[in-house]
């Protein structure tokens, strides 16, 4: 009935579900499940952060093992480059005395091509006077083989006749 006023007993073994003390059970109520939302969102926060802690050190763990291949592929190709460049500077090296022979060869070439052409150029004129070198001293030894021989005649004849 509406009429009819609010029951103001009160026994003690149950709440009283009138007047105030229902109004605050209605906000003590929100405030719980306020607190159970929240209490909710942080385990399923904790439950993100752990799943995303995971991936994090998951990708972490793949990071460091792609850094530490890079490093070693790293050192290789320095090594690689190392050597290389040492094998460079050495054929530089032997390219360099390759080319200071070569030079020398040049420089030997030019003066056995000199002395070719002088002896092209003179070769006749020192053959003939060879030749009367060679005869004359045919000539020489034929009056001394003729004097040794007691025919002194030739002997006098020819060296009057210079």
């Amino acid at each position: 009935d509406a009429d009819r006023p609010p029951d103001t007993s009160y026994d003690g073994s149950k709440p009283y579900a009138g007047g105030r003390a229902a109004q605050s059970g209605g906000a003590l109520g929100a405030l719980e499940m306020v607190v159970e939302d929240i209490q909710k969102e942080m385990g399923v926060a904790k439950a993100d952060d752990a799943k995303s802690e995971a991936r994090y050190e998951e990708a972490k763990a793949d990071l460091l093992a792609i850094r530490e291949k890079a490093e070693k592929a790293k050192a290789e190709v320095e090594g690689k480059a190392a050597e290389l460049k040492e094998k460079k500077e050495d054929k530089e090296e032997h390219k360099a005395e390759v080319l200071a022979e070569l030079d020398t060869e040049y420089g030997l070439k030019a003066t056995i091509k000199t002395d070719c052409a002088w002896v092209k150029k003179h070769f006749e004129t020192r053959r003939t006077k060879r030749k009367a070198e060679i005869d004359g001293l045919q000539e020489a030894k034929s009056m001394l083989a003729g004097a040794e021989n007691g025919d002194y005649d030739e002997l006098v004849i020819s060296s009057g006749a210079e």
